[in-house]
């Protein structure tokens, strides 16, 4: 049976802020552009606020499993 790598603890809250920064980025750039915009098309505010939104949930799924990891790896040291 073929060993799957898990990533670490640490990898995983990488990739967990990539995604919260991501999404931060794209708040303040939908920010921006509704703030300098004559008339706003709220279709493509809700499609923007849904896309963040799943950037910000994919971040904390990631933050869980950073977590998760870390006590797996914290269980795995040997105690004396």
């Amino acid at each position: 049976m073929k060993k799957v790598h898990e990533p670490s603890a640490e990898q995983l809250m990488n990739e967990a802020k990539e995604w919260v920064q991501c999404a931060r980025s794209v708040s303040e750039f939908l920010a921006d552009l509704i703030h300098d915009a004559d008339s706003v098309e709220c279709k493509q505010v809700a499609l923007s606020l849904e896309a963040i939104t799943g950037m910000t949930r994919q971040g904390l799924r990631r933050m869980g499993e950073a977590h998760a990891a870390f006590h797996r790896q914290i269980a795995a040291i040997p105690r004396a």
